[in-house]
């Protein structure tokens, strides 16, 4: 019987192991999908030729890399990351400083278009 009941243990475990990590992996796999669709499209768009694919991906994955770590600066640190925060129930201070990173980042956002528009160019 104690077999018996440690066996359903573990199978449980195992089971809901499993059902609790597939969302991960689906979020990743969509992420995966719509990167490949962002590539085809930017491609197509662009009509690169094998050489100028050859120079312009790498400095692309760049801007990517620098975009995301502005971006990705909206959840550290904050207590409302990247949702919508409820400003009704933030002080005036609060509200302020969230205004105030707002702006930085849009600021540094412009900053790097403007260093990548000569770039791609």
């Amino acid at each position: 019987m104690n077999i018996y009941k440690n066996t359903l243990i573990a199978f449980f475990l195992i089971i809901g192991t499993v059902a609790f990590a597939q969302p991960e992996r689906e979020k990743q796999d969509m992420k995966d999908r719509i990167e490949a669709m962002r590539i085809s499209f930017i491609t197509q768009r662009l009509d690169l030729t094998p050489e100028e694919a050859q120079k312009f991906w790498p400095v692309y994955n760049q801007y990517r890399n620098d975009l995301e770590k502005i971006l990705g600066s909206e959840d550290e640190g904050h207590p409302h990351g990247r949702k919508r925060p409820d400003i009704d129930s933030m002080t005036d201070s609060e509200v302020k400083t969230m205004m105030e990173e707002h702006m930085d980042r849009q600021a540094k956002m412009l900053e790097l278009r403007r260093d990548y528009f000569q770039k791609f160019q």
